[in-house]
């Protein structure tokens, strides 16, 4: 046990760097640079492995470990010794995104502290663990409580993550202590935070379809349908881990729902579609990025094999065919390494051009950060949403992708400016 120690602690300066350097809200040098134009696949289903959301039990150490709730996922548990527990994670199918989630908590019969190694099947670590008592409340595990293993040299990407991570737990008698890669944002969270929504802003829900384990792809829409009336798509979570994304799509629909002049304005010349969770079977089941049918529903706006594309897109498509409704903007929240904004190069003419453009730079200048993080798409792939969007609906489409670790107050003031800035350049471009 001495030695284990006096090597996870060779590890502690550098883990607690590689936090800060992954954080928009310090100031770096680097800038995060996008990887090149994906690739498309074929998008039929696949087999997975599904995990079994369980209990394992070590009675000699007076320790259990759980993951049997929703958005849980660990696939072992094994002990070392007294105090030393390695948690394995392996990912839903491969190849795969390295993504690796893990969820679970730890109850101890008596005070103890353990140290937990997080592990994973063909991965390293990614994402740096969060910490809460009820699995609501979540914070960021104290970096003097963090190990890095072999940590990576890069500070995005692959190189950046570590083979592992060690993090230590004080436990109290009978305490509860929940370990998350990202707050735990389950199907169920998703629906209450829909149902706390104010009903009296013509908010109508409805449910656009069911996955592949049956659960419900869940919608709402913000002002009153009408003919030739324009309309905005926005959708969330399509890779479960994803959660600085979904929060970030939470404020942004929140300040079109508030009470200021541009917001009633916009409900009632508009009329927005929303579906927060894409992937509802992903999200409770712990999926490193795809759902029940093994594939990345980010690669399928195209083919159109899964379920949740396939279904959202028959409603986005009637309702808008139907009401001879043009799609005005699309965006779709994510999450990455760092802030990024992916748009589609120009090819065509859109139905409202350069709106796009206008909301960056009202962006840049409300936020006062310098330039903002933009890749443009070379090809505008229609097997990805933004281009799908764009290319079958002449839309203005964006991928919003939020850091990983940008800490939540600077994700609320992004997505209430991002909304904002939508809202004065539509105004100012739409007649």
């Amino acid at each position: 046990m001495l030695a284990f120690k006096k090597t996870i602690q060779l590890f502690l300066i550098s883990g607690s760097l590689l936090l800060l350097s992954n954080d928009p809200a310090f100031s770096q040098d680097e800038i995060f640079r996008s990887k090149d134009s994906v690739k498309e696949v074929v998008t039929i289903s696949q087999t997975i492995d599904t995990i079994q959301q369980r209990i394992y039990q070590f009675n000699q150490a007076g320790i259990k470990f759980s993951c049997d709730f929703l958005g849980g996922r660990i696939n072992n548990v094994t002990q070392k010794n007294d105090s030393v527990f390695t948690v394995l994670s392996s990912a839903e199918n491969y190849p795969i995104n390295p993504s690796p989630w893990y969820a679970f908590f730890i109850i101890a019969q008596q005070p103890k502290k353990i140290f937990i190694e997080l592990t994973y099947t063909n991965s390293k670590h990614r994402y740096y663990p969060k910490i809460s008592t009820d699995g609501k409340s979540w914070k960021t595990v104290d970096s003097t409580l963090v190990q890095f293993i072999q940590p990576g040299k890069e500070k995005f990407g692959t190189g950046s993550m570590p083979q592992s991570a060690v993090v230590t737990v004080n436990l109290n008698n009978n305490d509860t202590v929940w370990l998350a890669a990202q707050e735990i944002i389950s199907s169920k969270d998703v629906s209450d935070w829909i149902n706390r929504l104010p009903i009296n802003k013509k908010i109508t829900h409805g449910i656009a379809g069911h996955s592949t384990y049956g659960k419900d792809i869940k919608y709402f829409t913000i002002g009153k349908i009408k003919k030739d009336k324009p309309s905005v798509v926005i959708i969330s979570r399509q890779h479960p881990p994803e959660v600085t994304g979904y929060f970030a799509m939470q404020k942004f629909v929140e300040v079109l729902l508030g009470g200021e002049k541009f917001s009633r304005k916009y409900r009632k010349k508009f009329v927005t579609y929303v579906v927060p969770l894409m992937n509802p079977d992903g999200a409770d089941y712990g999926h490193w990025r795809h759902n029940a049918g093994g594939i990345d529903l980010n690669r399928d706006w195209l083919q159109q094999h899964q379920p949740e594309v396939k279904q959202v897109n028959h409603l986005i498509d009637s309702a808008t065919r139907s009401n001879h409704s043009k799609i005005l903007f699309f965006i779709d929240f994510h999450s990455t390494w760092d802030d990024i904004f992916y748009t589609n190069s120009v090819t065509k003419k859109s139905n409202l051009p350069g709106l796009m453009d206008a909301i960056l730079s009202e962006m840049e200048k409300e936020l006062q950060q310098g330039k903002l993080n933009i890749k443009q798409s070379e090809k505008n792939e229609s097997f990805v949403s933004k281009g799908y969007f764009y290319n079958n609906y002449n839309a203005e489409s964006v991928t919003y992708e939020v850091g990983d670790n940008t800490s939540k107050d600077i994700i609320e003031r992004k997505g209430k400016v991002a909304a904002q800035s939508f809202l004065k350049s539509l105004f100012n471009l739409y007649k």
